[in-house]
């Protein structure tokens, strides 16, 4: 029962900065200073950092809740159809960043984090889904 818990407080923590860094990305306009460009860039990266332990979570949470009876086949198939293109999407962004962020060339990430936002906007809401369905009484 803890180990359960354990990770709902994870998903939900997840969730939560997944949530408040695609709002920050979304507002964050193009930096003056090389200070806020290094800040804006290393921002970025924590956000997708933690978008992939959640897309894991969030992952693991809908196998357990799927092998255990808690959620059907279908639900399970809407989280299946979006994380199959997820995966390739997360990891271009990644290569992005990683790119980005040795040339330390913020503008080069605004195709991406136009990609990846709406995605991560997604991740969050499958996770507090699966947070809300095994957290049920």
């Amino acid at each position: 029962m803890r180990a359960r818990m354990t990770r709902h407080t994870q998903i939900l923590a997840l969730v939560l900065m997944t949530v408040l860094a695609v709002q920050g990305c979304a507002s964050w306009s193009t930096p003056k200073t090389q200070a806020d460009r290094t800040k804006a860039l290393l921002t970025f990266g924590v956000t997708l950092d933690g978008a992939g332990n959640m897309f894991v979570a969030v992952g693991s949470s809908f196998n357990s809740a799927l092998d255990s009876g808690m959620i059907t086949p279908d639900v399970y198939k809407k989280w299946a159809a979006f994380a199959t293109p997820f995966k390739p999407a997360y990891d271009k962004a990644v290569t992005a960043w990683g790119l980005a962020r040795t040339a330390n060339n913020l503008n080069s990430m605004e195709d991406i984090k136009t990609q990846i936002g709406p995605l991560l906007s997604e991740l969050a809401v499958f996770g507090v889904t699966i947070f809300q369905v095994t957290t049920a009484k």
